[in-house]
């Protein structure tokens, strides 16, 4: 009877530890749980920012095609006259679409102003027809950006008063 007792008190001795180490090991499981929880939300903006980038990194990227056509256009232009306008119109059909801000289209508007003896910058004509593009799109995070680039050039070439 003595050793089915000790043998009993050693079960049960036995049974808290486990009891004690299942514990522990619960709270390393939630604390772990936590832990991985934390890392895919931070894995998850980071994704986003590498998404944004990239899509910032395509922007600029565009942008800088655009200079290049820009800067040829600009050679090309004191050689070849008016062939540059016509390649940009090629490439935006749209310009004689109806701008509802001032009830003139696009080609009276650039009109109006080249008889004024300024003539919009086909770099700045661009740029808008992209900022029109991406708004009609939903994508207004390319848009601003784009609009704001647009204006600071204009500002920078024509002046602030213009």
């Amino acid at each position: 009877m003595l050793a089915l007792a000790s043998h009993l008190s050693t079960v049960e001795s036995e049974k808290q530890k486990l009891r004690a180490q299942v514990r522990r090991l619960c709270q390393e499981n939630q604390w772990l749980r936590d832990e991985l929880a934390g890392t895919q939300q931070r894995l998850q903006r980071s994704e986003q920012a590498v998404a944004q980038l990239e899509e910032e990194k395509k922007h600029l990227e565009f942008l800088g095609q655009l200079r290049q056509y820009d800067e040829d256009g600009h050679t090309s232009e004191e050689k070849e006259g008016d062939a540059t306008k016509d390649s940009l119109d090629d490439l935006f059909p749209n310009e004689e679409e109806e701008d509802p801000s001032n009830g003139l289209s696009r080609g009276q508007g650039a009109t109006a102003a080249q008889q004024g003896g300024y003539e919009i910058p086909a770099r700045l004509r661009t740029l808008h027809n992209l900022v029109i593009q991406y708004a009609a799109q939903g994508r207004y995070e390319v848009a601003v950006p784009l609009c704001k680039q647009a204006l600071e050039d204009l500002e920078r070439t024509s002046g602030r008063g213009h």
